[in-house]
């Protein structure tokens, strides 16, 4: 749930306090605490962080149109549909009787794939903890079809499945550090009519394209 601060009219003795100690709070966050200093990230974590994000960005498997992408739920046992997505991927691409069902069950997808094509090995992926984000991209499994029909068919059949956690349309996303709630106020628009107008006042916005922050 989204709480969602209404500003008292402007002339309210009380808002004017508050006002004053919303923004004394937000510049000490600002500039940090000298009494808990906390280490900014280094150069070499930048560096880090960039090469893995480019990293990612080459081992993953380019958007498509006719493409869903799907996450198995492991809390449901489902005998057609393996838990593991490398188990999903070599099954769906065996002939046997046991893939020809799987592909039924997919919706007869012209290709599977994992999301992520550089693999680690089977031993490093049971290792990691289920409830990991590493575990989690490692787990997601890309359908493609021969035509939009097809997906339209296979994804109304996938999302009335339990076996699935998740299923969506192969997309393009981009990130951005300023949140996409209703309420925030667009650049620009600072007035305590915009409800979330502080962040904006304060040009958090562009900081933010800089720094986080340590909290």
């Amino acid at each position: 749930m989204t709480h969602v601060y209404q500003p008292p009219p402007r002339s309210n003795p009380a808002y004017l306090c508050a006002l004053s100690v919303f923004v004394a709070l937000s510049l000490t966050v600002s500039q940090g605490s000298a009494a808990n200093p906390r280490k900014a990230p280094s150069a070499s974590d930048s560096a880090k962080t960039t090469a893995f994000s480019a990293a990612a960005e080459s081992q993953a498997v380019k958007p498509s149109p006719n493409r869903l992408v799907v996450i198995r739920n492991n809390a449901i046992s489902d005998a057609q549909i393996p838990k593991e997505a490398d188990e999903i991927v070599k099954l769906a691409r065996d002939q046997t009787d046991l893939g020809r069902r799987l592909r039924e069950e997919l919706g007869r997808p012209i290709s599977v794939v994992p999301l992520i094509v550089e693999r680690p090995s089977l031993d490093y992926i049971s290792a990691l903890s289920r409830k990991s984000s590493e575990y989690a991209l490692l787990s997601y499994v890309v359908l493609e079809y021969e035509n939009a029909a097809a997906l339209g068919s296979a994804k109304k059949s996938l999302l009335g499945k339990s076996a699935f956690a998740s299923v969506s349309e192969d997309a393009a996303v981009e990130f951005s550090s300023a949140p996409n709630d209703t309420y925030f106020a667009p650049l620009g628009q600072t007035s305590p009519l915009n409800r979330q107008w502080g962040i904006t006042a304060l040009n958090l916005p562009a900081a933010w394209d800089t720094q986080l922050g340590y909290a």
